[in-house]
This record gives structure tokens, C-alpha cells and sequence, in this order.
């Protein structure tokens, strides 16, 4: 395979400056991220699951 015919690499990003959100984006970000989990959260957890809990808690 030639030169001509190798796939170019896409350069790496830089590792000393890492991206920034400014405090617009990070506050949108905060509100989906809240509208998304807020219901798993609220769910209540499998009874099964609460007994398993309690018994390594117990454990402890």
C-alpha cells in the first residue's frame, strides 16, 4: 500500500486543555439530566431487593 492509498489518521486531541461548559450549558444539562432520573429514583425497589439490602447491611 502506498502513501497515497494509507487512511489519514485524525490528529489526537490535545490532553492539556480539557473541554469547558459554560454555566448556561451546564445548568440545561443539570435540568435534563434531573427530568431523565428523577423518576428511577422515585420508583420503589423490588421487595426482594429491599430484604437482600437489609441482609448485608445487618452483616456489616
Amino acid at each position: 500500500m502506498s502513501n497515497s492509498e494509507r487512511p489519514t489518521l485524525a490528529p489526537e486531541p490535545s490532553r492539556e486543555v480539557s473541554p469547558k461548559l459554560d454555566e448556561g450549558t451546564r445548568a440545561r444539562l443539570g435540568e435534563q439530566l434531573k427530568r431523565l432520573y428523577d423518576p428511577i429514583i422515585e420508583e420503589q425497589l423490588d421487595p426482594h431487593l429491599v430484604e437482600l439490602l437489609q441482609l448485608l447491611a445487618a452483616e456489616r
